[in-house]
């Protein structure tokens, strides 16, 4: 029988990566830094995206920027550093930043740049007093003109780089408060939600005990609403955040793998690619159940948890006797109305797992093709499909989930029915294919002349898709991103008979650049 459930998207978020100087400077009213007594260069953030590479996720580098400061900006925010208004950078900075700040830039789809904070700390006169942006130990919200300041310094050192507004990105859209201390409260215009919305933000991922202090109700045990952004629920897995080279000793349940930046490398910088090992082996063994799939990016982990808690799978009746067609309600009555702007247009991933003796006939197909699938719903619609991994598991995404209740049949058998796609009737329709590293899906939209998808790409990414033959013209409508090139690989062996179309497409905006991509699928008069 077809296994079915809406699984947690996991996103690895890493704390502290910025710093220069590694070694802790706490017992003399310093900064913590990264805990590790050695300089920190180019290497150990090029190793942030070999993992992303390899697992196709772009993991947050949670950034903390005082040490990257080339122009002493940081003198303008006493409060920011323990140095206050004497401030003097000049003895860190070196090339070392630059090709720092080119990684960020060049390698986009594998690292995505976060909000952590300027110094970590609070600073007066000399004192350190915990944390950045809020103080949870002593209750103390610091002024809001104060606050304000701490935002303007950590994006004019991001203009410093050619990664802020100033060269066409967005501020960072995710956040990571310091030290964790964090003031919830969604009726209080000067909680910390209020002013990182102000800043850009959308997501942020902290864990809900210690620091965190909520005023107002969240909307389930691990997560929140608060001034029109999303607060997650990270956990803690016990992992030391001084110590290099470790991975949790249990899989991760929850939404946010949470570690610290010497947590995902040596020591050595040349052996970095040994605990990469570990990590890959660690992340993927997380995804390996039903219950769990890796996040491609922020968004999806983001939006994914919003389904997963809100949305219930209902299985109401078996279509034949092997299983392998099933009738399953999913009820989405529940979605809280501060979601409803995330989830708007985004698909909800399933993941399912096909018969034993079904298994292995699609792992005949990896790579080849997608194994026939068909979703049959006057609600929904089937946009988009990976290839199983090597247990049998599957994704598959569906658009068109609204607050309600949502009827549908999902058919594994072979060569089975036909889809209507919005007017026009498909043996089997156009799917986006799933792939590590592909641009993020937002929808699809479908008619006999054309496929219009709305996507996000972070720097260059490949958009894959499956149809009958190439399209006649492929274009970017809003003018945001730029098809590269185009490849046409006319018919996939033992898939759904379709052919495979890949578009390299690039966008400027690091922090993602948003725009539909459209096929005409007849003659361009």
């Amino acid at each position: 029988m077809l296994k079915i459930a809406i699984p947690t998207a996991v996103q690895l978020v890493i704390d502290d990566v910025g710093w220069r100087e590694g070694w802790s400077l706490a017992e003399s009213g310093g900064p913590f830094r990264a805990g590790v007594n050695r300089l920190m260069g180019p290497a150990d953030y090029y190793a942030i995206t070999e993992l992303g590479e390899r697992l196709g996720m772009r993991p947050q580098a949670a950034m903390v920027l005082c040490e990257w400061d080339k122009t002493n900006i940081c003198a303008t925010c006493p409060t920011s550093t323990a140095a206050g208004a004497a401030w003097d950078n000049s003895s860190r900075i070196g090339s070392w930043s630059d090709e720092a700040a080119a990684i960020f830039r060049q390698r986009a789809p594998y690292i995505e740049l976060t909000m952590h904070g300027v110094g970590h700390e609070h600073w007066e006169n000399g004192e350190r007093i915990r944390a950045e942006w809020y103080s949870a130990r002593h209750n103390r919200r610091w002024p809001r003109p104060v606050l304000e300041k701490h935002i303007e310094v950590f994006q004019a050192i991001l203009d410093q780089y050619d990664l802020g507004p100033a060269a066409g990105h967005r501020p960072p859209v995710s956040a990571v408060p310091c030290a964790f201390n964090y003031y919830f409260d969604a009726e209080d215009p000067d909680s910390t939600g209020a002013l990182f919305r102000q800043a850009g933000v959308e997501f942020v991922s902290t864990p809900f005990r210690g620091g965190f202090h909520h005023f107002s109700p969240l909307a389930a045990p691990d997560g929140g609403f608060e001034h029109g952004l999303l607060v997650i629920d990270r956990g803690r897995n016990g992992v030391p955040w001084d110590s290099w080279s470790t991975v949790p000793e249990q899989p991760e349940r929850g939404p946010i793998c949470g570690i610290h930046w010497p947590n995902l490398l040596a020591e050595d910088p040349s052996r970095h690619h040994e605990v990469l090992e570990k990590w890959v082996h660690y992340l993927s063994n997380t995804a390996a159940s039903g219950a769990q799939m890796l996040a491609a990016d922020t968004r999806e982990c983001f939006t994914q948890w919003v389904f997963s808690r809100f949305v219930t799978l209902r299985q109401t009746d078996v279509v034949d006797a092997d299983g392998e067609a099933v009738k399953i309600v999913l009820d989405a009555t529940q979605i809280p109305a501060e979601a409803e702007t995330l989830t708007a247009g985004s698909p909800l991933w399933l993941k399912l797992r096909r018969p034993a003796h079904h298994q292995a006939g699609g792992q005949a197909h990896r790579g080849h093709g997608t194994p026939p699938l068909a979703v049959f719903s006057s609600t929904l619609r089937l946009i988009a499909i990976s290839d199983p991994d090597p247990d049998g598991y599957q994704l598959i995404g569906l658009s068109g989930i609204t607050k309600g209740r949502h009827l549908l049949v999902i058919d594994a058998r072979p060569a089975k029915g036909t889809c209507i796609a919005e007017g026009a009737t498909w043996e089997h329709p156009p799917l986006v294919k799933r792939e590590k590293g592909s641009c993020h899906l937002f929808d699809m939209k479908i008619n006999q002349e054309s496929l219009e998808i709305s996507v996000e790409v972070y720097g260059r990414q490949p958009l894959l898709v499956e149809l009958p033959a190439p399209p006649h013209r492929v274009t970017a409508t809003g003018g945001k991103l730029r098809v590269e090139d185009e490849e046409y690989l006319p018919y996939l062996p033992g898939g759904r008979g379709m052919g495979l179309l890949r578009l390299n497409i690039r966008g400027k905006d690091i922090q993602g650049e948003r725009d539909t991509i459209r096929l005409d699928l007849q003659p361009v008069v």
